[in-house]
């Protein structure tokens, strides 16, 4: 099976990416933090950008608590497809795999693995710290400075 469609990613804050483009795209898919809330902006933004063509299509990944009016467009799910005929492109949202899921977790199990560590070798450096320092003297001399 070969691929006669290329995707360039750009990697870059895309209200920064969105302000500066000047071309025009069949599918743009956005991917911001999940913590982000502005996908409907980012959807509108692109629309008076002028970055779609005419049958072009955007995809946005957010949580699915973040609300999105049907006016904006439609919630895609595991099993659905996209066509963009022209382009000869169809795009299937498919479900991880088993063993996609399990290294998933693997890789989520040791990342907070390692965060608790962290956290407990910070904890250990910081009241060793405290241990070290010697007792200051509650009563302070006053500050000396040369030639006086």
């Amino acid at each position: 099976n070969e691929c006669s469609v290329k995707i360039k990613c750009h990697f870059m804050p895309v209200e920064y990416f969105i302000k500066r483009c000047k071309k025009q795209f069949d599918f743009i898919f956005f991917d911001p933090p999940f913590p982000y809330k502005y996908h409907e902006q980012l959807i509108l933004q692109s629309d008076e950008n002028g970055m779609l063509k005419e049958d072009g299509l955007i995809m946005v990944h957010r949580p699915e608590e973040h609300f999105m009016p049907d006016s904006i467009g439609k919630k895609l799910r595991v099993g659905d497809v996209i066509t963009i005929p022209h382009d000869a492109l169809e795009i299937e949202i498919v479900e991880p795999t088993p063993a996609e899921k399990e290294e998933h977790q693997q890789e989520m199990a040791e990342k907070k693995r390692v965060a608790d560590l962290v956290k407990t070798l910070n904890k250990q450096a910081k009241t060793k710290t405290k241990k070290d320092q010697p007792k200051q003297n509650k009563t302070r001399k006053p500050v000396r400075f040369p030639g006086t």
